[in-house]
């Protein structure tokens, strides 16, 4: 269970049919710690496995420079927190960051934020990308000095678990996943949900910091290896099938360490 699935549990209509079908199911498989706690405080249904998504490799930029762009991805909905966005750069362009500042995908408020954009002075408005193919995507994060999260829900936020698998700092408010995955001081920092300014003044003071950046995508660099690969997590899904055919009923075992498949 993802992130999207586990949220339409929040709509109570949903709840008995997603209880009447876990119940009826041999094991259950999240992808971060709130996500399991979710599904267990809405269904009394308990999650057996914790398997953390894999990273998509590729490219990483081995020198971070003073100007590397900020970079937003996600669908620009109130959801994700785009509508925090203008709030944010103007927060992070007063520590004097002028790092450019990247919105990666698109959504219902793409017209909004286009409008702010063009309402702002060039060197500190956003520039809207729209959607990118994913290697596009995946390019976008490497090089990026800081990614945005405002998400106001994320169960896991897979674009951060891969921007921080490649050292680009991620600055989030601390919700669901994200406060699993961005550990403050090491991979980036979080703010109180909604607290714009803070997330604002976090990213700038990130942006500023360029030493700090490096040593982060230096030590990215040092761990890369296959541990938190695609093929790592298919196999740990397998074992899971694995168990349940065998024993022929519901594994018992305990979730494994979050990080299982993805140490830093």
């Amino acid at each position: 269970m993802h992130g999207s699935d586990v949220g339409l549990l929040r709509f109570v209509p949903m709840v008995p049919l997603a209880r009447w079908t876990l119940r009826r199911t041999r094991a259950r498989i999240c992808v971060s710690r709130f996500l399991a706690a979710e599904v267990e405080a809405r269904t009394s249904v308990r999650v057996e496995h914790l398997i953390a998504h894999g990273t998509s490799g590729g490219t990483m930029k081995e020198l971070v420079t003073p100007d590397d762009p900020v970079v937003f991805v996600g669908s620009l909905s109130r959801t994700k927190g785009a509508h925090d966005l203008p709030t944010i750069v103007a927060a992070m362009r007063a520590t004097g960051a002028s790092n450019p500042v990247h919105v990666i995908g698109d959504g219902p408020l793409s017209g909004e934020l286009a409008a702010t954009g063009a309402a702002l002075p060039a060197a500190s408005g956003l520039t809207l990308l729209g959607r990118l193919s994913h290697a596009e995507t995946m390019d976008a994060i490497a090089s990026a000095a800081a990614m945005v999260c405002p998400s106001y829900f994320e169960g896991y936020g897979l674009a951060c678990h891969e921007a921080i698998e490649r050292g680009t700092s991620v600055l989030a408010y601390r919700t669901g996943g994200l406060a699993e995955q961005v550990r403050p001081g090491t991979d980036g920092e979080l703010a109180e949900p909604g607290d714009a300014q803070q997330l604002g003044r976090l990213l700038g003071e990130t942006c500023l910091d360029v030493e700090l950046r490096q040593v982060r995508r230096s030590r990215a660099i040092s761990l890369l290896s296959s541990a938190g690969s695609w093929a790592a997590v298919a196999a740990q899904v397998v074992q899971v099938y694995d168990t349940v055919m065998s024993v022929g009923a519901r594994p018992t075992s305990g979730p494994p360490p979050m990080r299982s498949v993805n140490s830093r």
